[in-house]
């Protein structure tokens, strides 16, 4: 799978940026819940890291590789653990987080296609 040309690119860099801005605002609802435990509270900075560490992983996508395989699996691993942290946070269920051990080998697989690609 490949980008075509430098539309794709400017493309990709764009979702990498919006996904970043999307992350502060989702930092921001998270960081003024002072009534969570401090598990909860460090469950969601966590993804908020994650999260944001992904963000840089599309960007960096969009200058180095023509392929969009690193960014698909950086978007796929940010759904399935930042998705899951933040909902098991705001609703204290944790329905989806037998996702989670699936984000960390995709975005361990997204680094390594990255490098590769």
């Amino acid at each position: 799978m490949t980008i075509f040309g430098a539309a794709g690119k400017s493309t990709l860099f764009r979702v990498g940026c919006i996904k970043a801005a999307l992350t502060i605002v989702m930092a921001s609802a998270g960081g003024h819940k002072y009534e969570w435990t401090p598990e909860r509270r460090l469950l969601y900075s966590d993804a908020v890291k994650y999260s944001l560490a992904n963000s840089m992983g599309i960007i960096l996508t969009s200058m180095t590789t023509t392929s969009v395989v690193p960014a698909v699996l950086f978007g796929a691993a940010t759904v399935m653990f930042c998705g899951p942290a933040w909902y098991k946070c705001f609703t204290g269920s944790s329905d989806f987080h037998k996702l989670m051990p699936f984000a960390g080998m995709c975005m361990i697989t997204s680094w390594l296609a990255l490098a590769f690609m």
